[in-house]
C-alpha cells in the first residue's frame, strides 16, 4: 500500500504523516476529526482563533497578510484604454488595501506605545487621510472622463 493510499483509509494505524519537526504532532478534536482537516475547509477570515496567546502585533501581521491575500486588484485588459469603471474598481481596491494597512499600523503603534518608556502619538490617521486623498483623486479622474465623453459626444 502506498502512502497516498494509506492517507485515504479510515484506519488511523496506517495513517502516515511526515513532519519536519520532531516535536510536531497532529491534533485531533472530538469525533476523530483532525484540526488541520477542519481548518482547511474554511477560509482564513472565518476560522476561530487559536487558543494559544499570540502577541497583538504578530496577530495583526497575520490578519494583514490574510486580508491582502484576499484582496486582488481588478484586471485592466491591456488591449484597450481603462474606462471609468476600471478606475473606480482600482480606487475601491486601494481603499480596501489601505484600510487593512491602516488597521495593522494602529495595532503596531498601540503596541509600541504600550511598551515604550516615552509617550508615542498615534499618527496613523495620516494613512487614512492619504487613502481618502488617493481615492478622491481617482474618482475625480472618473468625473473628468465623464466630462470628456460628454464633450466628445457634442
Amino acid at each position: 500500500m502506498t502512502q497516498a493510499d494509506s492517507n485515504n483509509t479510515l484506519d488511523p494505524s496506517t495513517d502516515r504523516i511526515g513532519f519536519s519537526s520532531v516535536n510536531a504532532r497532529r491534533s485531533t478534536i472530538a469525533a476523530g476529526i483532525h484540526r488541520e482537516t477542519l481548518l482547511s475547509q474554511f477560509p482564513v477570515s472565518s476560522r476561530v482563533r487559536s487558543i494559544c496567546v499570540t502577541p497583538p502585533c504578530q496577530q495583526a501581521h497575520r490578519d494583514l497578510i490574510a486580508s491582502l491575500a484576499q484582496l486582488t486588484p481588478h484586471d485592466i485588459n491591456g488591449s484597450y484604454t481603462a474606462d471609468r469603471f476600471d478606475v473606480m474598481a482600482r480606487a475601491d481596491h486601494l481603499k480596501d488595501v489601505l484600510a487593512a494597512v491602516h488597521a495593522y499600523c494602529q495595532v503596531v503603534v498601540r503596541d509600541i506605545a504600550h511598551f515604550a518608556p516615552v509617550n508615542i502619538h498615534d499618527e496613523t490617521g495620516l494613512i487614512s487621510d492619504a487613502a481618502h486623498d488617493i481615492r478622491g483623486a481617482l474618482l475625480n479622474a472618473c468625473d473628468r472622463m465623464l466630462e470628456d465623453q460628454a464633450a466628445a459626444a457634442e
